[in-house]
């Protein structure tokens, strides 16, 4: 359904899980194709204004994102509005960044032209028409006058720009269990290394104590009973 926000996009593999999402992204990269793999249609969305909408097979829109060495996949949940600035040719397009060390982020953006590192979804043009005089008998050739807000409609909207992928949903529901299980297994590892270290504290402290008190009592709150044989005093 239609919203007046912007679409709200998510990286499925983020910034904050360092090890994994670093490791994925690069190994990815060159080999997962750029492009949309499911959705990210264009539809008219009313005054100077364009729907991003998935396609009536799929509940989400995938695509990946390739820049600066990392494979980025994109994540759009809900539909969501995007403003067209103004009158004239526009290539709608994903754009998102990734890096270890700092925070990233994934947006649809408007550009006159779109860059490298952009999927493109389509070309809009707003107050012009798709088809010049002479190229289509329904064609008149008119346009805006400049900065007038128009209606964008059907025929302002192209699709042929997109980078399509071409993936069935078979394929983009693998990419996405596999990121799922990926994240799991990160989250797994992370919670055994925090349980490990504490553990190691624990006993780190114990044989201190022992060591500075020659074997005395040990507060019960420094006690650590790890597997294996007992410590006692020489």
């Amino acid at each position: 359904m239609a919203t007046n926000d912007a679409p709200l996009l998510r990286q499925s593999v983020r910034w904050g899980e360092e090890y994994v999402s670093r490791a994925l992204n690069v190994k990815m990269a060159g080999i997962v194709k750029p492009g949309v793999y499911h959705g990210f249609v264009l539809k008219p969305g009313g005054t100077m204004a364009v729907l991003i909408d998935h396609e009536s097979d799929y509940p989400r829109s995938v695509a990946v994102v390739e820049r600066d060495g990392y494979s980025l996949t994109v994540v759009m949940d809900d539909p969501g509005i995007v403003r067209i600035p103004a009158t004239g040719t526009w290539f709608v397009c994903i754009e998102a960044f990734y890096a270890p060390t700092q925070q990233g982020y994934q947006r649809i953006v408007v550009r006159e032209q779109p860059e490298p590192h952009h999927v493109v979804l389509g070309k809009v043009r707003a107050g012009v028409p798709l088809t010049e005089p002479g190229e289509d008998e329904g064609g008149d050739g008119e346009t805006s006058v400049p900065g007038e807000a128009v209606v964008i409609t059907d025929d302002m909207i192209s699709s042929e720009e997109i980078d399509k992928a071409n993936a069935d949903i078979a394929t983009v529901m693998q990419m996405e269990a596999l990121s799922e299980r990926i994240e799991a297994d990160a989250r797994r590892a992370v919670i055994m290394h925090a349980d490990a270290t504490t553990r190691m504290i624990h006993l780190s402290r114990r044989i201190t104590t022992l060591a500075m008190t020659g074997g005395a009592s040990v507060a019960d709150d420094d006690t650590f009973s790890p597997a294996g044989p007992a410590i006692t005093r020489g």
